[in-house]
């Protein structure tokens, strides 16, 4: 079976919704005859012993303002200081202060005390052990950094895969200065990969507008059936619409969807009741 590295920050047991893609990847891809190298930052506790993951030394650059203001070392710096602080808008001034000073603080991101423990790392696994590919996953960007100085050096196949979008994502929080400065530095760092892989045909699309040269493809995100033993829910005459995932402020609204709903049961059109 061919070996594959991937660099992922978030991998089980770190406690995030971002480390179920890279397990999913880890645990499926030997049905395609790959099996999987993870290289990651060090972990919470012990990773499952079934996959062989490396984890590395990891300096947090935001660690210092965490420490100073009693908060949990693993969660993100700004989600933390808004809930103290009570805070629930999204991209309030708070939101554009906090990621303005990280920003300087931790370019690109505050996994960039990651980078040089990782790609020592990377060089010794790739060195001792038949890698014949990479994929970096991202967010943090960090990792797509790790993946391209390893790329330069060893010259195998990369494959970037963008779980979020970088410089184009709706929710950048920084300026117009900062995203040309980091613009550059994606176009850049992602020169090399030998193809992107994003989780919708939109996204796919908007990364190729920008990567005009490059193999651009979409894997959307699922769900492991092994995980799932819930009874499948129950169908009714109710018209159900479910969506998950964030709202974008500034760039997605329901309003016209229940203004139409608001319309469509005033004209008696629809059953309010059945809905």
């Amino acid at each position: 079976m061919k070996r594959v590295l991937i660099i992922a920050y978030y991998f089980p047991p770190r406690p995030a919704v971002a480390s179920l893609r890279p397990l999913g990847l880890a645990k499926y891809l030997p049905e395609f005859g790959w099996e999987a190298v993870i290289l990651t930052a060090a972990l919470p506790g012990k990773p499952d012993p079934q996959f062989q993951v490396i984890e590395t030394q990891y300096r947090d650059r935001l660690g210092f303002a965490k420490r100073l203001l009693k908060l949990d070392s693993q969660a993100p710096l700004i989600a933390q200081v808004k809930n103290k602080l009570k805070v629930r808008s999204e991209r309030s001034p708070l939101d554009f202060a906090l990621a303005t000073i990280g920003g300087i603080i931790a370019y690109p991101d505050p996994q960039k005390g990651w980078q040089r423990f990782a790609v020592e790392a990377g060089w010794d696994i790739l060195r001792q052990q038949n890698i014949k590919a990479m994929i970096s996953t991202s967010p943090p960007v960090t990792s797509h950094i790790i993946a391209r100085k390893l790329k330069g050096e060893f010259q195998i196949p990369w494959v970037a895969d963008l779980r979020d979008l970088w410089t184009q994502n709706y929710y950048y929080l920084y300026g117009p200065l900062r995203k040309l400065i980091e613009r550059k530095l994606e176009l850049n760092t992602l020169s090399l990969a030998d193809a992107l892989v994003t989780i919708s045909q939109p996204a796919a699309d908007d990364l190729r507008s920008l990567h005009k040269h490059k193999p651009v493809h979409s894997i959307p995100n699922g769900f492991d059936p092994t995980e799932v033993n819930t009874a499948p829910a129950k169908l009714t005459d109710k018209f159900t619409i479910t969506y998950t995932g964030n709202l974008y402020p500034g760039k997605q609204s329901p309003e016209l969807l229940f203004a139409a709903l608001h319309d469509l049961i005033s004209e008696r059109k629809i059953d309010a009741t059945a809905i």
